[in-house]
């Protein structure tokens, strides 16, 4: 190669090296570029990581911090309201209540009198109890029941408002924190707690669970289903309250629903309340929920134990269903029904005689009395009413020319009242009336004769087993009529007998026959028999001669009857006349006349006539197996034998003023024939008290006990207060029922008890499996049970109040059936039913009501007053069982407890015991505060003790189940905070929720998680019974 050529292809080289050189340069600042942006990268993220790390530390400590506050909570709470002796209130009632606080949980100790409360809130674990009157400093408070819980709004200075809950914080310190020097504690964290009184609150999720008891007497013996008998379960006693809108009277949504079934029977906590549909079929949403987080809840549920048990006294209450001893061998009898009660099934050829196999008509056997020692009574018996008794001591001048003896005629009527809700089966080889105490007496004539005559010993009949000659009467039951009237003795209905014309004595030894279905005194009726061989004188035309009577010995005559059975000669009860002044007749009879000369005349009390408080009086109990003169009257001049017999007068018996016939009575029933049928129209039957037709379910439903001492509907009235212990309120806090025993064959621990809102606990404290054998082992079934749909009457709470009230309701869709009976009759024939809807009712009669409620033209079905107001008083209203409310009704009666209940609170603590609650408000013989609400809002009509009105006893029986002084569930709302020590900033929040229940268990049994009997009556120690949290959530800042 030239040198020419070699400096040409130099030349042509030198640009391409020194462009390579540039891109590796290039290349190279990119790399370093992007290894500096990799190394900022991980740098960044590095303290990003570190900043989140240090995040989420600080919210594993504000979360730890809301757990400790959770177990401070939980013990301070198991310390103060684990023990049986403690009830609990809100501080809404107390006077200068801060607003933060008016939720805040008092417990009150019922062993230490006068003793102040402690309130369940932050600071209780500290040496400086907290008060709920002082405001808490804003710097020192945190909000754990704010807008988003209740849907208010806090106030304009940033404090909660009047329904929401603030709680004090509490300082976290430490010693030695890295960056402090010296011995100085450091906060490094705040908490707060609060606790939730859920008892306060009404449990308005239950649903209905009806269909699940599928066990006799829910169904019949054969298995066949008896839905209509479970139906009826929803008028015996409360099974849930019913969500109420007290302010606005409106129903928010009904758990009973068949929409709401699936969701209202797995509810758990309140959050799933915005699930339940209402009437409308749309879900009601979270915004109902928070506008009544104060008013509802879900799953409440009570230990069954006592709160004023003195020490080593039992505790735990006993079930009535299966220990019904516990109350002696009269409620035993009354409470075991199936053994007086008439099989449905029972004769069903005997056609005429048995109701039909249908839930709407029962019928029971008349029962012997059963007398205990403790004070009670029963029996099932018809009541003697009223008796006209008439003499007549004449010559007997059946032959013109001579006078052969004296004859002494008798005219006699009587009456006998079911008293009951229900038919009675009629005795169909009758009744006896063996009647005693007959004066003696003498008969004198104006020309100066006179003789000596023992009633008893002339008309009475040799009774071997007594030794006594009683005057006997044979009451038929007729066998010759067939009309539907008289195939049943029919709820509430009245019969009557009169002696029909005899001169010879019954030669069967079982009395003297009187006629069914008659009212007869007219003269030329009665019996007559030889009142003595010596006649008196003859009166003639030209010589007169009159007869006087007068009473042989100085003693008033009391009359004795007693009802006997024919068929077995069981005595069925006894009645006594008032005591009569000393016979004195001298009517002017001539000796020959037939005309009556004295009579003993006598009937039951009457409220319209007499203004005799006829259910009110201790001792007047017509149920009574032997009535005394106490609940009788001698009506007008009846306490005069000679003067009452100026007023018979023919078929209307005894006419007297306010006398012992007359429309304006009660029990004043003519006879009546399907040709004249106004002795037969169910208006005028006059139910006053109910037998069991199924398990009791309810301590309310004792009202209708027979207690010999004691007026009728004693059981849960303030009168009670002054009654023996036995039967006073203190039942309430002794007892409950399970609806196990007689006739209940419970058989599954997952299937529901008759008592539905019973919550069966199916393992035991040691985790092994609960057998149904369990409940009745040893008499102490309350260890395995929690009652639901608990309900704390201190509560103050409208809203609460109302749901509760609503506890037996008939909404659309559920109404209560009931029989449609015919007007003129209301006969055992009758089958075809009506229905009710109402908004809230409480029972009369719990269980039998459908047979009876229907009334007549001029009263609307739910409304116990009359169209025009009556002279008297209207019989209809007896007839009705239950009374019922609508929408506003509910809202007053809820919103007068509720202020009574405050006012309590204010001025004397919360109610201690369900005894106190129903005691007299201000001492003996004042009402208590329901009979107190009842008056004020004057509910009742002018109608004396009838089912229409409404008692304290008849609350009870829908609501006694579910009512407590002291809750067992309670809501715990915590709060934690982590605080940067050296900065003293908040930099990490958690908040956290449980539900809490108390449990029968003791805390501190001496083996653990196997307590004894006698541990589950008195629990060792001083923490009482196990409180264990049921669910568990955390909470963010939009849940507050």
């Amino acid at each position: 190669m030239s040198g020419s050529q070699l400096s040409t292809f130099s030349s042509q080289l030198a640009p391409r090296l020194r462009r390579s050189r540039g891109f590796a340069l290039l290349v190279t600042l990119t790399l370093l570029a992007f290894i500096v942006l990799l190394l900022v990268g991980l740098a960044s993220y590095t303290r990003v990581e570190t900043a989140i790390a240090g995040n989420f530390q600080k919210q594993a400590q504000a979360r730890q911090n809301a757990l400790l506050a959770l177990d401070v909570a939980l013990a301070q709470l198991q310390k103060h309201a684990g023990p049986d002796t403690r009830v609990t209130a809100t501080a809404a009632s107390v006077t200068g209540v801060n607003s933060q606080k008016r939720h805040y949980t008092g417990v009150w100790d019922t062993a230490t009198a006068g003793a102040t409360p402690v309130w369940l809130v932050s600071g209780l674990e500290t040496t400086t109890a907290p008060n709920v009157t002082t405001a808490i400093p804003a710097a020192n408070q945190v909000t754990l029941v704010g807008a988003n819980t209740d849907g208010t709004a806090a106030l304009i200075n940033g404090n909660p408002g009047p329904s929401q809950v603030a709680a004090p914080l509490q300082t976290l310190t430490a010693v030695g924190v890295p960056g402090q020097t010296g011995a100085t504690p450091a906060t490094i964290g705040r908490y707060a707690w609060w606790i939730g009184d859920q008892g306060v609150k009404a449990d308005v999720a239950r649903a209905d669970l009806t269909a699940r008891l599928n066990y006799p007497p829910f169904v019949d013996s054969s298995g066949a289903d008896t839905s209509e008998m479970r139906t009826r379960l929803f008028q015996q006693t409360g099974l849930g309250a019913g969500a109420f809108n007290a302010f606005a009277s409106a129903v928010a949504f009904d758990p009973r629903d068949l929409a709401n079934l699936a969701s209202a029977t797995n509810a758990l906590a309140a959050q799933q309340i915005p699930f339940l549909k209402n009437a409308a079929g749309s879900a009601i949403g979270p915004a109902l929920l928070r506008t009544h987080y104060h008013n509802w809840t879900v799953g409440n549920h009570a230990v069954l134990a006592r709160t004023n048990a003195a020490a080593g006294e039992p505790a735990l209450r006993n079930d009535l269903s299966l220990n019904p001893a516990a109350l002696g061998t009269a409620f035993t009898a009354w409470s075991d029904y199936p053994a007086y009660m008439e099989s449905p099934q029972a004769n069903p050829l005997a056609a005429g005689l048995t109701p039909p196999a249908n839930a709407l008509r029962r019928r029971y056997k008349m029962t012997p009395a059963v007398i205990d020692a403790n004070g009670s009574q029963f029996g099932v018996a018809p009541v003697l009413s009223y008796v006209a008794l008439s003499f007549s001591l004449r010559n007997n001048s059946s032959a013109a020319s001579s006078l052969t003896q004296l004859d002494c005629a008798v005219r006699c009527v009587v009456g006998l009242w079911n008293p009951y809700s229900s038919a009675l089966v009629p005795e169909t080889a009758g009744l006896q009336l063996f009647v005693t105490g007959l004066p003696v007496i003498r008969v004198r004539d104006s020309s100066g004769s006179s003789i000596r005559v023992d009633l008893q010993d002339k008309l009475g009949d040799l009774d071997p087993t007594t030794g006594q000659k009683p005057l006997k009467f044979l009451l038929p039951w007729s066998a010759v009529s067939t009309d539907d009237d008289r195939a049943s003795w029919l709820p509430g209905r009245v019969y009557n007998w009169s002696l029909p014309t005899s001169t010879a004595d019954p030669i069967d030894g079982k009395g003297n026959p009187m006629r069914f279905g008659e009212r007869d005194l007219t003269t030329g009726t009665g019996m007559v028999r030889n009142g003595d061989p010596v006649p008196l004188t003859r009166s003639t035309t030209s010589v007169p001669i009159t007869r006087s009577i007068s009473s042989d010995l100085p003693v008033r005559p009391k009359l004795k009857f007693e009802l006997r059975r024919v068929s077995d000669g069981a005595v069925l009860a006894t009645f006594e006349s008032p005591s009569f002044k000393l016979i004195a007749s001298d009517l002017g009879n001539e000796t020959d006349i037939k005309f009556n000369d004295f009579a003993f005349v006598f009937r039951l009390g009457d409220p319209a006539v007499d203004a005799f408080p006829w259910l009110q009086t201790d001792g007047a109990d017509p149920r009574l197996n032997s009535l005394s003169e106490v609940a009788y009257q001698l009506p007008g001049k009846a306490d005069d034998p000679g003067e009452v017999v100026r007023f018979i007068s023919g078929k209307s018996g005894v006419d007297l003023p306010g006398g012992a016939t007359n429309p304006s009575l009660l029990l004043d029933r003519y006879p009546g024939t399907p040709a004249t049928p106004a002795g037969l129209e169910f208006s005028e039957d006059i139910p006053v008290f109910e037998l069991p037709r199924s398990p009791l379910l309810s301590l309310g439903q004792l009202q209708h006990l027979s207690l010999p001492a004691q007026r009728p509907f004693w059981i849960g009235s303030s009168a009670a207060s002054a009654g023996p212990v036995t039967w006073s309120n203190a039942l309430f806090d002794r007892h409950f029922f399970s609806g196990l025993g007689s006739g209940s064959a419970w058989s599954d621990v997952t299937r529901p008890l008759p008592n539905l809102l019973a919550r069966v606990l199916r393992h035991k404290p040691d985790g092994t499996a609960l057998a149904t054998t369990d409940l009745a082992a040893d008499g102490l079934s309350a260890k395995h049970l929690l009652q639901g749909g608990a309900f704390n009457l201190n509560s103050t709470d409208p809203e609460a109040w109302a749901a509760v009230l609503r506890s037996v309701r008939f909404p659309t869709g559920r109404a209560f059936t009931y029989l449609d009976a015919d007007p003129a009759t209301g006969t055992n024939a009758d089958t075809v039913t009506a229905a009710l809807t109402a908004e809230a009712a409480f029972p009369r009669f719990s269980q039998s009501a459908q047979e009876t409620y229907k009334t007549t033209s001029g009263y609307a079905q739910s409304d116990p007053s009359p169209t025009s107001t009556p002279t008297v008083l209207p019989t209809q209203l007896y007839r009705q069982g239950f009374r019922t409310f609508d929408a506003a009704g509910v809202t007053a009666l809820a919103q007068t407890i509720s202020a009574a209940v405050k006012a309590r609170l204010a001025s004397a603590g919360p109610f201690l015991s369900l005894e106190e609650f129903l005691n007299p408000a201000s001492g003996t013989g004042t009402p208590s505060l329901l009979e107190n609400a009842i008056s004020t809002l004057n509910l009742n009509p002018p109608a004396d003790f009838n089912s229409s009105t409404l008692t304290q006893s008849d609350i009870l029986t829908a609501l006694a189940p579910t009512l407590f002084v002291r809750s067992d569930t309670f809501t715990i709302r915590t709060y934690g905070e982590a605080v940067n020590p050296a900065t003293g900033a908040t930099e990490g929040r958690a908040w956290c929720e449980a539900l809490v229940q108390r449990f029968p268990e003791p805390f501190a049994p001496a083996v653990s998680k196997q307590p004894t009997d006698a541990e589950y009556q008195n629990p060792p120690g001083t923490y009482g019974r196990r409180f264990k949290i049921i669910s568990f959530r955390w909470l963010t800042r939009s849940d507050i």
